[in-house]
């Protein structure tokens, strides 16, 4: 866990590969542990993935977006697999969309700079699905709340989007916060 919280803190480039690397590690052993009918010593939890979708949203890689996203798929087939203690939570969908919402910089040879047209429209689709599968109710109350409203209209104002696509998409999401009584001042402050 502390390896896990140093990537998440450090905003390196390379942090969220590493974290995810280690997370792999982890899922791997315990894997291999239960082959052998044994209880691994390492175990992934709900934190120790946050943890990874965090070193992603925090450093400056082009992936940062699609990385967290991965965490989640790594989370929800870890739940999946009988690991209950990495059920997916609203803080997990959460992450992934704060990393879409500072998916509008990278680091190019040692200089942050404005990402790609291209990166930063596939930031806002991994926001729009994180959105849609939140209105499903992946899990049992795990759905959208002010929180993921606030950071879902955040990544419409930050990233660089085609002005009709930004706006509509912040003003439908605002509209869906209101009807589900979840406005806040984290919502307007967005």
């Amino acid at each position: 866990l502390s390896v896990l919280y140093g990537w998440s803190s450090c905003g390196s480039i390379d942090a969220g590969e590493r974290a995810t690397e280690l997370l792999q590690r982890m899922e791997a052993d315990m894997k291999d542990a239960a082959s052998r009918g044994e209880e691994s010593i390492m175990r992934t939890t709900q934190r120790c993935y946050i943890l990874a979708q965090t070193a992603w949203a925090r450093s400056q890689s082009e992936r940062k977006a699609t990385g967290a996203l991965e965490v989640l798929h790594m989370m929800e087939k870890n739940y999946a697999e009988q690991n209950l203690e990495a059920r997916p939570t609203v803080q997990a969908y959460s992450m992934v969309l704060n990393a879409c919402a500072f998916a509008d910089s990278v680091e190019v040879d040692g200089k942050i700079v404005k990402a790609s047209p291209k990166q930063q429209m596939k930031a806002f689709q991994i926001a729009e699905l994180i959105m849609s599968r939140l209105g499903k109710e992946p899990y049992p109350n795990v759905k959208s709340t002010s929180m993921t409203y606030g950071t879902f209209i955040k990544c419409c104002g930050r990233l660089d989007l085609p002005n009709n696509i930004a706006q509509e998409s912040a003003s439908r999401a605002f509209a869906d916060c209101c009807q589900t009584g979840y406005v806040s001042d984290f919502v307007f402050t967005q």
